[in-house]
């Protein structure tokens, strides 16, 4: 009876079974450690900067139109147009280095950003037929910025020559809810077009991404992180990774992105643009190659493949060369597996 192989098969079956319960305790304790590191990316990301995404610059002009109501009641409408730039370049230099906290390392990054570009003289009879009353003396430029707390040192902006002021917040969140704002002189329309330049810093981790709002967008990134990981669409046309780090190029034009030029505010659904407005972003992960917990989370899914493997070359050893393997020794043999993720 015991020599039997229905017995020897029901033996390793109630082994196995056994030993799905240290299987299991294992892999819990490898799931509570990386969320323990994400934990920890969590913590360093608050206190250092989250992932950020940058988006704009746009121009908004502020105007009011009238509405005549049946009752004889004249209601005043208070609308913005919004105004992509012609043309934008971004260079951008992301200097990396690991934060940890505990057993756990996050790549972190401050990147220095320079912007460059133009405005088309403003119209809003662009975006607006009737007959407005424009405010262009409260005309600004806004810049989404996802997480504004890791803007490190001042804002340098500058508009047609000379240097304006930067304050926080946006007067229109459908780019984001958050980021910086600079008022600028405009004039009527048939003036302009008008050049910009922006200068900041920016601390961040893990990710960086940016929004390729104007006519023609180009944008480039070096760092000397290795490990990079390029995201969004199109990824860039140009790039270069080596030991030392990389460089990256892309090229957006117009028609790369699901928005128009210009808008006013009571006339578009906000949340559909801002979802154009997300999915046309590109950028860059900081990609950390060698992550023990990613490693022992994917060798833990083939457990069960290796337990069960080395119980049929054991068994089949039984079989050909006649020699009895005791239900402990599948134990121990079993057990010295699960030690080995452990």
């Amino acid at each position: 009876m015991h020599t039997s192989v229905i017995y020897r098969l029901a033996v390793m079956a109630a082994v196995f079974v056994a030993l799905l319960v240290p299987i299991t305790m294992i892999y819990t304790l490898v799931f509570e450690r990386t969320s323990r590191r994400d934990e920890a990316a969590r913590v360093i990301s608050d206190e250092w900067g989250h992932p950020q995404t940058f988006s704009g610059p746009v121009l908004i002009v502020p105007f009011r139109y009238f509405v005549e109501r049946p009752n004889a009641a004249r209601e005043t409408i208070e609308d913005r147009a919004t105004f992509l730039p012609e043309g934008l370049q971004i260079d951008a230099t992301l200097t990396p280095e690991l934060r940890a906290r505990g057993l756990f390392e996050v790549p972190v990054y401050r990147a220095a950003l320079r912007l460059s570009g133009r405005f088309a003289a403003p119209s809003v009879s662009r975006v607006f037929t009737g007959t407005p009353e424009i405010r262009w003396n409260e005309a600004e430029v806004s810049v989404a910025i996802s997480d504004p707390r890791g803007i490190a040192g001042p804002v340098q902006f500058t508009w047609n020559g000379p240097a304006v002021r930067v304050r926080g917040g946006l007067s229109d969140h459908t780019l984001g809810s958050s980021g910086i704002s600079a008022p600028v002189p405009v004039q009527p329309d048939g003036n302009g077009p008008f050049a910009f330049t922006m200068t900041l810093e920016m601390d961040g981790t893990r990710s960086i991404e940016f929004l390729p709002v104007a006519g023609d967008t180009a944008i480039t990134m070096r760092s000397s992180w290795p490990h990079p990981g390029f995201q969004g669409a199109p990824l860039p046309y140009n790039r270069t990774i080596t030991s030392d780090g990389f460089t990256a190029e892309w090229r957006v034009p117009q028609f790369g992105h699901g928005f128009p030029p210009a808008w006013r505010t009571n006339a578009v659904k906000r949340e559909t643009l801002s979802e154009a407005f997300e999915a046309a972003g590109v950028g860059v992960t900081l990609v950390q190659p060698v992550d023990i917990y990613q490693q022992t989370s994917r060798a833990m899914k083939y457990a069960v493949l290796f337990i069960v493997m080395t119980f049929v070359v054991a068994f089949l050893w039984e079989i050909i060369g006649g020699v009895l393997i005791h239900p402990v020794q599948y134990l121990f043999v079993g057990f010295a597996l699960c030690i080995f993720y452990l």
